[in-house]
């Protein structure tokens, strides 16, 4: 009995899995479980493409179809490796529309930035740009509280890096603090 079960379990499984609609009424359904298809029929059975996609494509140079077999086709490629191919690239709209948006507004993390000023605007700014002149390439915001603005330095993602900076830069500004912010995320290094 218990050698039996797992026996009918299967055959109620293959037999249900058997698509009666798609059959042709003269050939019994077990002869199209070992059929193989030929690359027309799996054309004919491929379905209609979608109107919500998009198709990107930017063909070099018009590739004719050398034969109806993938192995010959295949073969061709292999031999004739001196033309440029032909990419497509099928995007539904919606992601090409996710991507627009990632571009307007980068997703941000928390992290860690250094306080270097909180008050007045006009202060704010001038030490702002005292802050850019005096180091290159860091990262400085100008982020209003009102109605005061504070002056945020850096994007660190741990706070040890966070103190390490503000030690360095404790000389020019005794008032910094570290402060927990969402920052941008860093760029990968190549």
């Amino acid at each position: 009995m218990q050698r039996i079960l797992p026996f009918c379990l299967f055959l109620i499984i293959v037999i249900q899995s058997v698509d009666v609609s798609a059959q042709d009424e003269k050939t019994p359904w077990w002869k199209n479980l070992f059929k193989k298809e030929t690359v027309d029929e799996m054309d004919k059975n491929k379905p209609e493409r979608d109107s919500t996609f998009t198709e990107i494509s930017n063909p070099i140079e018009e590739v004719k179809p050398i034969a109806d077999s993938v192995l010959v086709v295949a073969e061709k490629a292999l031999i004739s490796s001196d033309k440029p191919g032909i990419v497509r690239v099928y995007q539904d709209n919606r992601i090409a529309a996710i991507d627009s948006l990632y571009i307007q507004a980068p997703p941000s993390i928390m992290g860690y930035r250094i306080k270097v000023y909180f008050g007045d605007l006009n202060t704010a700014r001038s030490e702002r740009a005292k802050y850019i002149s005096s180091t290159q390439g860091e990262a400085c915001y100008l982020r209003p509280y009102p109605p005061n603005f504070a002056v945020l330095v850096g994007d660190y993602r741990t706070s040890i890096a966070a103190h390490r900076r503000m030690a360095e830069i404790k000389s020019m500004y005794p008032s910094a603090v570290v402060v927990p912010d969402e920052i941008q995320l860093p760029l990968l290094q190549k």
